[in-house]
C-alpha cells in the first residue's frame, strides 16, 4: 500500500485576480464605512445636548471650607480633619441631589464655556454654609 506525501514546505500559490482584489475591496469598504460615519452632520455627532448640566468651582468652595476648618479649630480646639470628613460627607449629599435630579456637574477649571446661569457654585457653598472670597 503506497501512501501519498505531500511537500508541506511549499507555501501555496498565490496566484489570481481573486488574491488581490478582495482584499482591496475589503479595506476600501471599511474605509468607505468610516468617512459616512464621520462625516455627520455636527448635530448628529459633535453637538449633543446637555440642557441638564451645571458647572462648579470645587477650588472655590475647598478653599472656602479650608479656611473655615481652619480657623474654627484654632478658635475652639476642634480637629480640622474631623470637620473636613463632615464636609466631605455634606459636599457629597448636596451633590447627590444634583445627580438625582438628572443633573451633570463639570468642574469649572474644565469647561471652557457655558451659557449664563449655569454655575452653582455660589448655591452650593449656601447649602454649605460657607462664603466665597471674591
Amino acid at each position: 500500500m503506497a501512501v501519498a506525501t505531500t511537500d508541506v514546505t511549499k507555501a501555496p500559490k498565490k496566484e489570481g485576480f481573486g488574491y488581490i482584489v478582495w482584499p482591496l475591496l475589503f479595506v476600501a469598504a471599511c474605509a468607505i464605512g468610516v468617512w459616512f460615519f464621520l462625516k455627520g452632520s455636527p448635530s448628529q455627532i459633535s453637538m449633543v445636548a446637555i440642557d441638564k448640566f451645571a458647572i462648579m468651582d470645587s477650588g472655590a468652595v475647598i478653599s472656602a471650607a479650608t479656611e473655615k476648618f481652619l480657623s474654627q479649630a484654632k478658635e475652639d480646639g476642634s480637629s480640622a480633619s474631623q470637620r473636613g470628613k463632615e464636609f466631605s460627607m455634606q459636599l457629597e449629599q448636596v451633590l447627590s441631589a444634583y445627580k438625582e435630579r438628572g443633573v451633570i456637574v463639570f468642574d469649572k477649571r474644565y469647561v471652557v464655556t457655558a451659557p449664563d446661569g449655569h454655575d452653582i457654585t455660589g448655591d452650593v457653598a449656601a447649602q454649605l454654609g460657607l462664603s466665597l472670597s471674591e
